[in-house]
């Protein structure tokens, strides 16, 4: 019996209740201690960069969020800095779309780690490091002026991977270079394939583990990320099944953690690989 992600999970857990039936399972990428709001997964992002000494780059990715925030949270400025980053009809995105996209500069970590992916961190953060006279003033002193937001921000809009990374996971075609193809930065679309529609469906009736950040002063992301804008996807995706009360108000996951042994299950003859 072969599992991913939560079909992992799933895996494991019928290797324990039916030992007789499975005689081993492979679990891969299988979280076992589900909730609804994983506040603390971006964490582990700020360690690994602090861990292989990236301290100045989680200060820059700091830095960019809060100025990102700052610009988002005035209206005469919130459309300005959507299209600085993904060019024109970003502005038409709401902030938590806007926000959840420039999050997915860290979509190849949980895959590749820093180094890994076409568009790694380790090069996000090499990019953003390259010599500033602004930013090497400042370097040390854990201060930052509207300034050296202003020039980190253009860092990351010039970024290769950003654009490529956003029009990937979001089917769009954001600050397009080919005269021969239509910009179009629609962000808040839903899912259509089936993979992606059953995917959601698995979040938001069973797991959770919506990606939050608590604002602080290591969160590497905006706040409009919020559990609220999260739960939003949800019902975005499938309105009808909460109008009709098919889909709970939150995932039951203290439910499933209860009836799979969460993080205290220990089904043997288990491979467990790729992380979680």
């Amino acid at each position: 019996m072969v599992g991913c992600s939560y079909s992992g999970l799933r895996a494991a857990v019928s290797r324990s209740r039916y030992p007789g039936t499975f005689f081993a399972a492979y679990a891969a990428s299988a979280p076992v201690q589900l909730q609804v709001n994983l506040d603390t997964f971006l964490d582990s992002i700020y360690h690994k960069l602090i861990d292989e000494q990236y301290t100045n780059c989680t200060r820059d990715l700091h830095t960019i969020m809060l100025h990102i925030d700052d610009q988002l949270s005035h209206t005469e400025t919130a459309s300005a800095i959507k299209q600085s980053l993904l060019g024109a009809g970003a502005e038409e995105n709401g902030n938590g779309d806007f926000a959840l996209a420039i999050a997915n500069i860290y979509s190849y970590f949980q895959s590749y780690g820093i180094d890994g992916g076409a568009h790694s961190l380790a090069s996000l953060c090499d990019y953003l490091e390259a010599p500033s006279t602004q930013k090497q003033a400042l370097r040390g002193t854990g201060l930052t002026t509207d300034q050296a937001a202003s020039t980190l921000i253009e860092r990351l809009a010039s970024w290769p991977g950003l654009v490529k990374i956003v029009n990937d996971h979001f089917n769009t075609s954001c600050r397009v270079a080919d005269a021969g193809v239509r910009a179009e930065c629609e962000l808040g679309k839903t899912a259509s394939d089936s993979g992606g529609i059953s995917w959601t469906w698995q979040l938001c009736s069973e797991l959770g583990l919506f990606a939050t950040q608590k604002p602080s002063s290591q969160s590497l992301v905006s706040r409009y990320m919020s559990l609220e804008y999260r739960k939003s996807l949800c019902v975005r995706q499938f309105p009808d099944a909460y109008s009709s009360g098919r889909l709970p108000d939150l995932p039951p996951v203290k439910k499933i953690n209860q009836r799979t042994g969460g993080q205290a299950m220990r089904p043997s003859n288990v491979f467990w690989t790729a992380g979680e």
